[in-house]
């Protein structure tokens, strides 16, 4: 979508909004499902972003940042929910879905914390560059880069001793 179709959508042109949020809505599920990974928190996750997104759109003041901005916004409801479920009850992953293929290293990157989860599922889900993912993150590129390798390397480490289980 053009610069001038993602203004009129950030100014008051609710079709261009709905229009622009549609060709959005396959990446906004596919990033949703890999934190969330349950159809009802990423329903949820996505239905409260785009809400925001309608909500605050005059907000994104850099039509070309509009990506960034949603999927920022899309993270942050992401972790919210997962809060949210780890409080009410344990969180827990669909083994008959398609997309849980590497349940040891799944379940490895979902355990680790904020903001290294994001960076490991938005360079090796998303495709994201350490550069996008810096952006999204809203973070230094050079914190980026130390954090994703410490972050490989625990991983291989834990990979190689078995201890995912």
């Amino acid at each position: 979508m053009d610069e001038k179709h993602i203004k009129r959508a950030l100014k008051n042109d609710d079709e261009a909004f709905v229009k622009l949020i549609m060709e959005k809505k396959e990446k906004l599920k596919r990033i949703a499902y890999k934190y969330c990974l349950n159809d009802a928190m990423c329903e949820d996750a996505i239905s409260e972003t785009i809400y925001q997104a309608y909500k605050n759109r005059k907000k994104c003041r850099q039509p070309q940042y509009f990506d960034t901005w949603l999927i920022r916004i899309l993270i942050n409801n992401c972790l919210k929910e997962i809060n949210q479920q780890k409080k009410n009850f344990e969180l827990k992953i669909d083994l008959h879905d398609d997309h849980q293929k590497d349940i040891p290293l799944r379940s490895m990157v979902y355990g680790l914390d904020e903001p290294e989860r994001s960076i490991i599922i938005l360079h090796f889900f998303e495709k994201a560059t350490l550069k996008e993912i810096a952006e999204y993150l809203n973070m230094p590129l050079s914190t980026i880069k130390s954090k994703y390798y410490k972050i490989l390397e625990e991983l291989k480490y834990q990979l190689k001793e078995g201890e995912y289980e």
